[in-house]
Formats: structure tokens, C-alpha cells, sequence
């Protein structure tokens, strides 16, 4: 049933009141796109994907006695510029009970300081589920969002893991 309510008629941006109410319902897969400063309709972005979203996931098993940052197999975008906020999930384990696996997003190359997290996992238990999620300001157009990743001692496995950014200005 459609919501016939004004307020839902429009969205407010800082200045002005935008009219999507003449549009059309959407697609699967389109966004709303601005016509101009008042103005706004449903649209497919080029190549059928939403640009605000970037991911990806794999499953195969990777592992590694490193102690220095290596790329974790699979976990690399490059999103183009802008501003993202990013989630990673990870299971993990670690042969030996007191070595710990670290992973850490990078971008362009230079470590995101406030994401890394280490994780102790004691040798006989399965898999830990470890998530990362936080704010990359200022990324620029051929800058690739990668997980590195590490161990304090023993051999880090990975299983499923996923990394997701969204575009968020």
C-alpha cells in the first residue's frame, strides 16, 4: 500500500527538500540518484552494481608462521576514492596455545593503527570468529583497502573470511 504521508514525499538535505516523490518505485539494484538540488530519481549505476558498496570473501585455507605482515589471500578492493567504512570477519585458529594471530586493514600500503586486533587462540579449539570494523577517511582513487595479517608464534589458519567497505561520502 503506498504511504501517501508529505513527510515521505521528500528527503531533506542541508538546504533543501528533494522531491522523490514523482519518481517511479525502484529496481533491484538501483539507487536513488540527484537530478538536481531539489530533484532526485531511481537509477541502475554503470555496470549494474551499487558503487557504494565494494566485497570480498573467500573460504579457502590459508596459513602462515610469519611474524612480520603478509596479505591475507583474497582480501584486497580498490574501491576508488572516498570515505569508507569497512568490516572484516575472520575465523582463526593457532597451533600453538600462547602465539596469538594479528590482523590489521591497510590502505595504500600504510597500516589503519586503530584496526588492528590480535587473537589468542588456544591450540585445541576450533576456529574464533575475530571482526574488524572501522572508519577509512580520505581514500584515494588507486589505493587498494587489504587485510595483512600475522602470528606472534606456532602456524595461523584462516578459513571464511570477508571484507566489505561502503562508500559512505
Amino acid at each position: 500500500m503506498p504511504l501517501f504521508d508529505r513527510i515521505a514525499a521528500f528527503l531533506m538535505s542541508q538546504t533543501e527538500l528533494v522531491d522523490v516523490q514523482s519518481a517511479p518505485a525502484p529496481s533491484v539494484g538501483q539507487v536513488l540518484t540527484a537530478s538536481s538540488p531539489t530533484q532526485a530519481f531511481w537509477n541502475l549505476p554503470a555496470g549494474g552494481v551499487n558503487p557504494f558498496i565494494a566485497s570480498a570473501q573467500a573460504t579457502s585455507v590459508v596459513t602462515t608462521s610469519l611474524p612480520g605482515d603478509v596479505l591475507l589471500t583474497g582480501m584486497t578492493l580498490a574501491p576508488g576514492a572516498g570515505n569508507f567504512m569497512a568490516w572484516f570477519s575472520v575465523q582463526t585458529q593457532n597451533s600453538n596455545a600462547s602465539s596469538s594471530n594479528m590482523f590489521t586493514i591497510y590502505v595504500g600500503g600504510v597500516a589503519v593503527a586503530v584496526s588492528s586486533r590480535s587473537i589468542r587462540v588456544p591450540a585445541t579449539a576450533s576456529n574464533i570468529e575475530a571482526t574488524i570494523v572501522v572508519y577509512l577517511p580520505g581514500v584515494l582513487a588507486l589505493q587498494a583497502i587489504e587485510v595483512r595479517w600475522n602470528v606472534s608464534g606456532g602456524t595461523g589458519t584462516v578459513t571464511n573470511r570477508c571484507l566489505n567497505v561502503m562508500r559512505t561520502a
